[in-house]
């Protein structure tokens, strides 16, 4: 990943809190069901905590989810934990958002 954090590559940047904004066109089972999952996998996964899943009124997407890590490298990290592929018909589309304090 290219992207920097105050010229700091974002893989080594000291996370805060990151936001995981997604669409879902499945149902509310199968929407459990996969927020199950991410949870489960952060609670294996040092250094990532499951905070929550919101419904955002200001944003266009449909969901959020909430992480407290130490870096976005590792919530993909649990991602990989969990044993299933994506299934794209349902998780159309989503973005990260990441946020550190200021120094």
């Amino acid at each position: 990943c290219s992207t920097k954090v105050s010229g700091t590559p974002m893989e080594k940047t000291k996370m805060e809190f990151i936001v995981f904004y997604l669409d879902w066109a499945g149902n509310r089972e199968e929407l459990d069901e996969i927020l199950g999952d991410w949870k489960e996998a952060a609670e294996k996964t040092e250094g990532v905590t499951f905070v929550g899943h919101w419904i955002p009124h200001s944003s266009k997407w449909h969901h959020a989810v909430f992480y407290k890590a130490d870096s976005y490298a590792k919530v993909r990290e649990s991602w990989t934990t969990i044993g299933r592929q994506r299934d794209y018909s349902k998780l159309t589309h989503g973005a990260m958002e990441l946020f550190v304090k200021p120094s």
